[in-house]
């Protein structure tokens, strides 16, 4: 919940956009009243596909294969790289991934290092200034606008949470506009039209280790993965980030 203290320090002038991040999801971002948008969600498909990463990817995934079917050293080298393992508590290990690496280094360096990769980090690097600047433009569309966001902070690697994506986007939002994190305790827990905690949240079939079906609960209660269809009513389930992002300004 916001703090009724900061919510009396915006002027009469301010839009607020609730805001949970995600990971498929950018995040899930719900104008109020004065904004007249509906809540919406951002794909993380959007940012990938939009700075053209997703078509670089592409492209140096061909130049590696054909560099491995080129080079039977760079091959090896590539084998046993990806073989030696540093994330070890074994010391020995640890030492034996390190000269493994060592003795790699100049045929990884020498295609990884190469011109054309180079140029791949940097039109990375502006499709990416380019695609947030855009995007926070549109999420805050005027100066009067303020993010209010959840405060949740945990390593893009733990898988559920906040990605890499998200937090370069809230960055951005900060950069361009106002931001004020807030409590999002069981904000997805909560109906955002009621404020009331949901129950019987919906159930799909899913498989156990065991090879066994059985129901598994959906994380975020009334929830759906189609943003497209997104639409805040009670009578129809709504996808999970855009509920908490509906939820946390209040």
């Amino acid at each position: 919940m916001v703090d009724a203290t900061v919510v009396e320090r915006l002027p009469e002038t301010a839009i607020k956009v609730g805001c949970d991040t995600g990971v498929r999801n950018i995040a899930g971002l719900a104008p109020d009243e004065k904004d007249g948008r509906k809540p919406f969600t951002i794909p993380a498909g959007y940012y990938y596909w939009e700075t053209g990463i997703s078509r670089r990817q592409k492209q140096m995934r061909k130049w590696l294969k054909k560099e491995k079917l080129a080079s039977e050293d760079f091959a090896a080298a590539f084998v046993a790289v990806n073989a030696a393992r540093k994330k070890t508590v074994d010391l020995a290990k640890l030492v034996s991934a390190a000269q493994v690496r060592g003795r790699s280094f100049r045929t990884m360096y020498a295609f990884y290092g190469s011109e054309r990769f180079s140029a791949v980090r940097f039109h990375n690097y502006q499709g990416r200034q380019r695609v947030m600047d855009k995007l926070v433009r549109r999420v805050l569309p005027t100066k009067n606008h303020v993010l209010i966001a959840g405060d949740a902070d945990f390593p893009s690697t733990i898988r559920g949470h906040r990605s890499g994506v998200a937090t370069l986007f809230l960055k951005k939002c900060q950069e361009l506009r106002k931001v004020i994190f807030v409590d999002e305790h069981r904000t997805s827990m909560l109906d955002s039209n009621t404020h009331t905690q949901m129950y019987n949240p919906p159930k799909k079939f899913a498989i156990s280790k065991t090879g066994k079906r059985y129901l598994q609960r959906i994380n975020g209660l009334y929830q759906s993965s189609a943003p497209s269809k997104f639409r805040i009513s009670t009578d129809y389930p709504h996808h999970r980030l855009a509920n908490s992002g509906k939820h946390i300004p209040y």
